[in-house]
C-alpha cells in the first residue's frame, strides 16, 4: 500500500508550510494553521488524491467546541517504549491542555513592554476548562499538567487553576511565560497553584529581540 507522509505543527505556519515542503519531495502535505476540522476533511477524502501540497486551516472561535483529545495511543506507547528508560522515567510526559489561542497572525504576536496579558485572544470558557481538565485527569492520571496560552496567565486563568487545585491539591502544574515576569506576578502564580514556570527567552540579543517584534530586551529577558 502507497504511504502518505503529512507533517504540522508550530513549525509549519504560514510561509513556513511553503519552505518546509519545497526542502523534502517524499512529504506529500504540509499542515498549516488550524486544521482540526480540515484534517478531518483531509481523511475523509484521502483517496480522492485531489488535495494541495500545503493544507491551511483557518482559525477556529469557538474553542468549547473542538473535540476533546484522546490520548489513550500516545500513553500506551510512552510506557511501552520508555518503561524501561530510566531518563524518560525521571522526566514523566505531563499532561498538555490548551487554554486559549492567540487572535493574530503568528508573526504580529507582540509581548509588549510591561503587559503580561496583551494578546488578543480566544480562550476557552472556565466552566469548560475545569470540566475537560477534570475528564482527562481520569483518563489519564497524571501528576504533572503543563497548560499552554498565546501569553501570559490573565487573572481569569489564575480563577480557574485554583478551582483546579481544589480538586487535584496534589497536582504539579507548569507553564510558559514571557518576560518581563515581574516578583509579584510570579507570587500569584505560585498562588493560583503553579509550580514551575518556563520562561520564553527566544534570544539573548536585544537587536534579534527587535526584529522578532518581542519588546523587551536581552537584559530583562534574564533579569
Amino acid at each position: 500500500a502507497e504511504t502518505t507522509t503529512i507533517m504540522g505543527g508550530a513549525n509549519c505556519m504560514g510561509r513556513m508550510a511553503d519552505g518546509i515542503r519545497t526542502m523534502d519531495a517524499t512529504l506529500d502535505h504540509v499542515f498549516s494553521g488550524e486544521c482540526e476540522t480540515v484534517f478531518v476533511d483531509f481523511l475523509k477524502s484521502l483517496d480522492a488524491g485531489t488535495h494541495e501540497a500545503v493544507i491551511v486551516g483557518g482559525p477556529h472561535d469557538k474553542l468549547d467546541e473542538l473535540p476533546l483529545p484522546d490520548y489513550t495511543q500516545f500513553y500506551e506507547q510512552y510506557h511501552s517504549f520508555c518503561s524501561h528508560d530510566s531518563t524518560m522515567n525521571s522526566d514523566p510526559a505531563c499532561l498538555v491542555y490548551e487554554m486559549a489561542r492567540s487572535s493574530l497572525p503568528r508573526d504580529r504576536q507582540v509581548v509588549k513592554q510591561g503587559s503580561q496579558s496583551n494578546q488578543e485572544c480566544r480562550s476557552r470558557s472556565p466552566e469548560h476548562v475545569v470540566q475537560e481538565l477534570g475528564v482527562l485527569l481520569a483518563r489519564h492520571p497524571n501528576d504533572v499538567l503543563c497548560l499552554a496560552a498565546p501569553s501570559n496567565m490573565s487573572s481569569n486563568h489564575q480563577e480557574i487553576l485554583q478551582a483546579l487545585m481544589e480538586d487535584h491539591p496534589d497536582l504539579l502544574v507548569t507553564t510558559a511565560q514571557a518576560p518581563p515576569l515581574t516578583l509579584d506576578d510570579a507570587r500569584k502564580l505560585r498562588e493560583a497553584g503553579v509550580h514551575t514556570i518556563h520562561a520564553e527567552i527566544e534570544a539573548l540579543t536585544t537587536t534579534f529581540l527587535m526584529a522578532m517584534k518581542r519588546s523587551v530586551t536581552a537584559v530583562q529577558n534574564i533579569a
